[in-house]
């Protein structure tokens, strides 16, 4: 048999791959142009010079002028706060710059929360033409300075404090560093620990045997507190409210009526204007009685109404700055601050105390309360929602029934003193009025002294 060979093994066709050139090298592009900043920036008056300034310095900005008609031309606004709000939200800006020139603190707070929906950052411009960005409670403060005396238009060598709160602490701190004053601090338990000197001297008096170890007699000025804590607490205890307030003011004019004192200045509130909550009426009624008194005595007398005041290194301040408020209670009054700090209150306070010796009513008029807790979220670039649904509920209701927009309609550039009508009721008309009400208390009848308290109240106010 034949032997065949192995045949040899034949390799598949393979199919020809045409030539590729090599890319070409593309030609490096130009790189586009980066888009400019959208920029508004914000004025009080629409005045061509300053108009011109601030296009100087931002050629590309828009600029709205809070003054005038609603308006726009092209890159220029005019309008009010609700058209601004309206403009930031359309226009999406990437800053917001405001000239801070003959704008008021209470101004500002009005117009941040104005653009406060919109996420841009806001900053505001110093007289060196610097901007300095609006990041916390202290930024903002810092930017609106307020300038008061130097508190030696008179000099008080003996000062009697009764009762305590945040404002009358400051006030007492800053006259406590000096050796010759002699200040006596009353049922101050509260109190700050600060307050130091040389001769401060405390005194629990809770009865006539404990107000005999005071020396009232050649006091210069006693400053008069009440101890009332919160609104919450004068609605749900009215009973207390009039006993620990009302009463005890009364007891202490009736004690001093025969002293050596050179005035009697108590610290009223501006609820003193809301005669249909509990503690507006203690306040009001407190008040008649301050002014009946000066009749009675050679004492001066007067009322001075405040609001509350922003503490902005208290905890509940670091609190809401730390982002903390979703669970944090706040109580009206501290929700609904006005546009300025205790210390700086409290200077002003003693500036017009020490220069104004008249009796009378008078309130502080610090323009319009602003509200908190939503004013600090927006300070924080709006990351995060503020209090919890029902925390806003809550808040919103005793807001609504017990806080007042007072003075109303009213902007102020600095703090002023603004005197109230004279209440023309009898010293001791007043304390017939206050036995009955000690009377109504003692039988029980605690919502018929409610009643009672609210009517005369709002009697006063008619005056």
């Amino acid at each position: 048999m034949k032997k065949t060979e192995p045949q040899p093994e034949i390799e598949p066709l393979r199919k020809s791959s045409p030539k590729t050139e090599p890319p070409k090298k593309l030609e490096d592009e130009p790189e586009s142009a980066p888009e400019p900043e959208k920029v508004l920036a914000v004025l009080k008056n629409e005045n061509l010079k300053e108009h011109e300034k601030m296009k100087d310095l931002f050629p590309e900005a828009d600029v709205f002028c809070l003054n005038g008609e609603n308006v726009q031309d092209d890159s220029r606004f005019t309008g009010d706060k609700d058209f601004l709000e309206y403009v930031v939200g359309v226009e999406k800006y990437d800053r917001v710059v405001v000239d801070p020139q003959n704008i008021s603190r209470e101004e500002f707070l009005e117009f941040f929360k104005t653009v406060s929906k919109a996420s841009c950052p806001l900053e505001i411009m110093d007289n060196k033409k610097m901007l300095k960005k609006i990041k916390n409670i202290r930024d903002l403060f810092e930017a609106f300075p307020i300038n008061v005396g130097n508190l030696k238009a008179r000099e008080w060598k003996k000062i009697v404090a009764v009762n305590s709160n945040p404002l009358t602490d400051s006030m007492l701190k800053l006259i406590s560093g000096e050796d010759y004053k002699e200040i006596h601090l009353v049922n101050c338990d509260k109190s700050d620990d600060t307050i130091a000197g040389k001769n401060i001297y405390r005194h629990n008096a809770k009865n006539d045997e404990d107000w005999e170890q005071v020396p009232l007699d050649g006091t210069d000025m006693v400053l008069y507190s009440y101890e009332l804590e919160n609104i919450n607490a004068c609605e749900t205890f009215p009973d207390m409210a009039i006993e620990t307030n009302l009463f005890s003011l009364v007891d202490f004019l009736e004690m001093t009526r025969q002293k050596d004192i050179g005035e009697i200045v108590f610290l009223s509130s501006l609820t003193a204007y809301e005669c249909n909550s509990v503690q507006g009426a203690v306040y009001k009624n407190g008040e008649a009685i301050v002014e009946a008194f000066g009749k009675y005595s050679k004492t001066i007398s007067k009322n001075v109404r405040v609001g509350w005041y922003i503490n902005k290194d208290s905890k509940n301040i670091l609190r809401l700055e730390d982002k903390e408020h979703s669970s944090l209670r706040l109580e009206p009054e501290e929700a609904l601050p006005f546009a300025y700090e205790v210390k700086e209150i409290a200077e002003i306070l003693l500036d017009w105390i020490s220069r104004d010796s008249h009796a009378g009513t008078y309130y502080l008029n610090t323009g319009k309360q602003i509200y908190l807790p939503y004013l600090v979220d927006q300070l924080h670039c709006r990351e995060h929602g503020g209090l919890d649904q029902k925390d806003l509920v809550n808040l919103k209701y005793h807001i609504d029934k017990y806080m007042v927009d007072y003075p109303k309609d009213k902007d102020t550039y600095a703090p002023v003193f603004e005197k109230e009508e004279a209440v023309g009721v009898d010293y001791m008309i007043a304390r017939k009025i206050v036995d009955n009400l000690r009377t109504k208390l003692e039988e029980g009848k605690v919502s018929d002294a409610k009643k009672y308290l609210n009517q005369l109240a709002e009697k006063y106010r008619g005056i």
